[in-house]
């Protein structure tokens, strides 16, 4: 469900609560008489969603409501989880430039973009924004796991189909599930029923973009001509297959300084 969150929306829904048959009227020149400024149909969709509790609490403030207002905001954005929330971990003056004007009122409003000081009101902004900001990273992660999941899924599957195109009686083996720190992903075979190494990549890129941990590659150099990656991009039903000779000509500046190793590689198939 969209919901268009506004000054106007929070203060139908303050008016809803209140008056539960507000929006039963069948005369909507009569409701548009109580307050012609208030949407309802967006007021109805937030009590749906946040409840009404603290759309109760927020009616019953007359003066300092930024705080009621705040726990409105974060309940909104856990719940309902609109897209430009996910630009929050970029930093407040980055986010607000995703948001339109009723989002920016309802933020200075709850004085969110307040200059931050060391005031104990500074101190639960800052607070305010990390709960969210940590809700988002929690989110993104949960999805490249998700992601990382469905693509080892379709590596097992499509090793199914292939070896038993080969009228084999032998199966993969999906060992990523037992144990995450070899390298790969799957164990399977090739034509000549010689074992195969599998790394399974998910990419919601266009162009395949996808990263190579230090210990993948380091798996690559081991297994040689005998590891595969799978390269599952986006919703195409074949993966594009790299070997070994590909990735060795790519020739990937790799080397650790002084101070620092590396990590991954970023790979564009």
């Amino acid at each position: 469900m969209i919901i268009h969150l506004s000054k106007s929306a929070i203060e139908a829904a303050c008016e809803i609560v209140k008056n539960k048959n507000i929006l039963n009227y069948k005369n909507k020149t009569f409701l548009e008489s109580v307050n012609a400024n208030l949407d309802y149909t967006e007021g109805q969709k937030i009590i749906n969603t946040l409840g009404e509790e603290l759309i109760q609490e927020f009616s019953r403030l007359e003066d300092n409501r930024k705080n009621t207002l705040r726990k409105i905001l974060k309940s909104f954005f856990i719940k309902n989880t609109p897209g430009y929330i996910f630009h929050i971990t970029k930093g407040r003056d980055i986010f607000k430039d995703y948001i339109n004007d009723n989002i920016i009122q309802l933020f200075n409003e709850a004085e969110l973009f307040k200059v931050i000081d060391d005031s104990q009101e500074s101190q639960l902004i800052m607070e305010w924004w990390d709960e969210l900001t940590q809700f988002v990273r929690k989110r993104n992660n949960d999805a490249k796991l998700y992601q990382g999941r469905d693509g080892e899924k379709k590596s097992f599957e499509y090793e199914l189909k292939k070896l038993m195109k080969f009228k084999s009686n032998k199966k993969p083996i999906w060992v990523s599930l037992d144990n995450n720190l070899l390298g790969y992903d799957i164990k399977s075979y090739d034509e000549k029923m010689n074992i195969i190494f599998i790394e399974a990549k998910a990419s919601g890129k266009e162009d395949g973009l996808f990263y190579l941990s230090r210990n993948e590659w380091n798996t690559l150099l081991e297994k040689k001509t005998s590891y595969f990656i799978h390269v599952w991009i986006q919703d195409k039903k074949e993966p594009k297959i790299l070997n070994y000779e590909y990735l060795i000509s790519k020739r990937f500046s790799i080397k650790d300084s002084d101070n620092a190793e590396w990590t991954n590689i970023k790979v564009r198939p």
